[in-house]
């Protein structure tokens, strides 16, 4: 019973706040990036609007923690049993609201292009809000300390951002819309060279020579006009949402030791640039047919078999 209420009351609130409210997350995300604890995970911890939130972003393992504080005003309670269930309400409904927010504002709008039109946050943030109601775990029953003779309760939300009860699936359509808003479109190669193209089961980009930002949605471009060679466009949505668009890891034998997702045979390239954003690479033509034409071969793009190395 006490969770349906705390649900029913997420639903309120979060209606209210998202139809009234801007997406800040990914400024609340640099302004903590000194805060970084390693290159595939983030621990971000601040003051959001009033409210002290903390956020643990682990793209190695794709999942995404959110703890947030609430309290009541004891003049409004009846007693302190009372204020003690109602703060962790508090909580609750703040960390669903502000790891909504965040999740929209940092990891699916990093897919668009500035130049480009951005679609309605709260489009965005009803679908996410869905889905955290339904699919996020509350990792540890609310915890409350006395201060100043009111209570103050901490609540911990988590969820995948892959899987059946994760993220990607949900996110996917705005993924979609927001590449097809920026004019790309996918990239293939002329001749065909699929014969002569040697035989891998993965890639394994490595950016350690670059500022890159991990994101929920990655893509690989190349030529003048970034075309996609990997991204929305070339995986299979069954498997976007089974493994994740891509996995990030902090150094390179971390990557090849993952043969679940790429194989005992990577192919390796470095990526040269960032492009749009910090969020997506670019490859030069040749590295972008060499991985054509090895796609071809085994169609391992298709199945996300793709690592990114971080610096």
């Amino acid at each position: 019973m006490y969770k349906r209420q705390v649900l029913q009351r997420i639903i309120i609130v979060l209606l209210t706040v998202f139809c009234a409210q801007t997406i800040y997350g990914q400024e609340w995300w640099e302004r903590a990036k000194q805060e970084q604890e390693s290159a595939t995970r983030y621990t971000m911890s601040g003051d959001v609007q009033g409210n002290n939130v903390r956020a643990v972003a682990d793209f190695e393992n794709q999942f995404l923690e959110f703890e947030a504080t609430g309290t009541v005003d004891m003049r409004e309670t009846v007693n302190e049993v009372q204020a003690e269930i109602n703060a962790k309400e508090a909580a609750t409904v703040r960390a669903y609201a502000e790891a909504a927010r965040f999740i929209s504002g940092m990891l699916v709008q990093a897919v668009y292009s500035v130049r480009q039109g951005l679609l309605k946050d709260a489009d965005i943030a009803a679908k996410i809000e869905k889905t955290l109601v339904k699919h996020a775990v509350e990792i540890e029953e609310p915890k409350v300390e006395w201060r100043r003779s009111a209570p103050l309760a901490t609540a911990k939300i988590g969820i995948l951002f892959q899987n059946r009860n994760g993220l990607i699936e949900t996110v996917l359509p705005f993924i979609d819309q927001g590449v097809e808003n920026a004019g790309i479109t996918n990239y293939s190669a002329s001749g065909n060279n699929r014969e002569s193209a040697e035989r891998y089961t993965g890639v394994i980009i490595d950016t350690r020579e670059l500022d890159v930002s991990p994101s929920i949605a990655p893509m690989v471009l190349t030529g003048e006009d970034n075309q996609q060679v990997y991204g929305n466009l070339t995986v299979s949505r069954e498997f976007a949402v089974m493994r994740g668009i891509a996995g990030y890891y902090r150094d390179m034998d971390a990557a090849k030791a993952d043969t679940d997702r790429i194989g005992d045979k990577p192919l390796i390239i470095k990526a040269e640039k960032t492009a749009m954003n910090n969020h997506h690479v670019w490859i030069n033509k040749d590295d972008a047919t060499k991985l054509y034409y090895a796609n071809q071969n085994t169609n391992f793009l298709k199945e996300c078999r793709v690592a990114i190395v971080l610096k």
